[in-house]
């Protein structure tokens, strides 16, 4: 689209309104319209596949992984973009929303202020 303005490209129809939504430059991850999948779409139009089946409240993109928390489970996760396990960064946590990456850290916000562990 001209930065003058125009018409939109519809590229889905499966993502939950106001959905967290990073690309790689590959793919666009996003949650999905019923709020319990994780989804990556390739930007070549090929068909969307499930990445993690869990919601997300936030994602973030950093060196080869999809990072995201799960406010209603309380959990902040990550998982390889080229696949293998979902792994768990910190558990326990109260309605986790937000999340950044340094180098050494990823930090996400809880109800009482902000929180980081290794990556």
């Amino acid at each position: 689209m001209p930065v003058s303005g125009g018409t939109p490209t519809r590229l889905q129809t499966n993502a939950a309104p106001g959905s967290p939504l990073v690309t790689d430059g590959l793919n666009l991850y996003y949650v999905s319209s019923a709020g319990t999948a994780i989804i990556q779409r390739p930007l070549s139009g090929k068909a969307w596949v499930v990445f993690a089946s869990e919601p997300a409240s936030s994602l973030v993109l950093g060196a080869g992984y999809l990072y995201w928390t799960n406010g209603a489970a309380g959990t902040v996760k990550k998982r390889a973009l080229t696949g293998g396990p979902v792994i768990t960064i910190a558990s326990g946590q109260s309605s986790p929303k937000g999340i950044a990456l340094n180098a050494d850290q990823v930090f996400w916000g809880v109800k009482n202020g902000l929180l980081s562990a290794p990556r």
